[in-house]
């Protein structure tokens, strides 16, 4: 997330400025699509703006269905796996023939028995299960990381796509600053702006080590995109609702030239920019538009 300091009262300079210094291109004004998790994926990996959804709950099922559907076909990595791209999935979502790294409530996809069971008693008492110390999504986070470092160091005879989608900084907020776990009593179902703060800035000092290592790791000079999916959602009073959609986006695009990107360019039109440079498509870029269909119960 792009913090600004207005609502924050927080300098994120000092990690922009370390990805500016690795040659990261850091979109000025970075704006997502939409205020809620499914949307942003299915528009960032398919490249367009999905059907239109009524204004409903994220557990509802016709909706959640269609864009996990949308996800698992997505354009962006089926063209990638055409082009002789290798996939690895370290997301909450089914993505072509790779299944989800990991479950989390609400984007159950693999089949209409996962959305009934994520919606059932039983799934949100699993769910508040593991947000009660927030061990088991903080964990999953943990593990994405050390695998991203992995997979940097290990030989490949294909070149590969690796999504990993981290819930950090994102409910239930299980670490502080430092990296020490929050307990139960510590509250960290609680969804404020000091706990996501602190939440964020462990974020931070976990991808500087992670780009850092990757970087150094690489037999070749990797792409590398870094781009939320939404903001923070809970802020009240006068410019709110724009933090909704208020994300970090940033490349790492080796041999780009500065007119790559533009300001204030938005996910749907991400892998258009990849694909236009690396691969010689000729995707127009579509309109950089925000819509805000997220239910007001979603967490952060």
């Amino acid at each position: 997330m792009l913090f600004r300091s207005e609502f924050w009262g927080y300098d994120n300079s000092p990690f922009l400025d370390f990805l500016r210094l690795h040659k990261f291109q850091v979109v000025t004004n970075a704006r997502a699509n939409y205020a809620s998790t499914p949307e942003c994926i299915s528009a960032s990996l398919n490249m367009a703006y999905p059907m239109p959804l009524p204004k409903t709950k994220i557990a509802d099922l016709a909706p959640l269905n269609y864009l996990c559907g949308t996800i698992q076909a997505a354009e962006a990595p089926r063209r990638l796996q055409a082009a002789g791209y290798r996939l690895i999935n370290l997301s909450l979502f089914d993505l072509c023939d790779q299944p989800r790294f990991y479950w989390y409530q609400g984007a159950n996809q693999s089949s209409l028995a996962g959305l009934i069971f994520d919606s059932s008693a039983f799934g949100h008492l699993l769910n508040d299960l593991s947000a009660m110390t927030g061990m088991l999504k903080g964990r999953t986070n943990l593990r994405i990381f050390v695998r991203l470092v992995e997979i940097a160091a290990e030989s490949s005879d294909a070149p590969r796509f690796v999504y990993a989608h981290l819930m950090m900084p994102h409910w239930p907020l299980a670490f502080n600053r430092y990296g020490q776990t929050l307990s139960w009593g510590e509250k960290p179902r609680q969804v404020n702006k000091e706990n996501y703060l602190e939440h964020l800035l462990f974020a931070n000092q976990l991808l500087t080590n992670t780009v850092a290592t990757i970087l150094a790791k690489s037999k070749t000079s990797p792409i590398i995109i870094i781009q939320g999916d939404h903001g923070f959602r809970l802020l009240s009073g006068q410019g709110g609702a724009r933090e909704k959609t208020t994300i970090l986006n940033a490349y790492h695009l080796p041999d780009a030239t500065p007119d790559w990107s533009y300001p204030g360019i938005t996910p749907v039109n991400t892998f258009r920019m990849v694909l236009n440079r690396y691969f010689g498509t000729g995707y127009p870029y579509l309109p950089d538009r925000q819509f805000d269909n997220q239910d007001a119960t979603e967490k952060n």
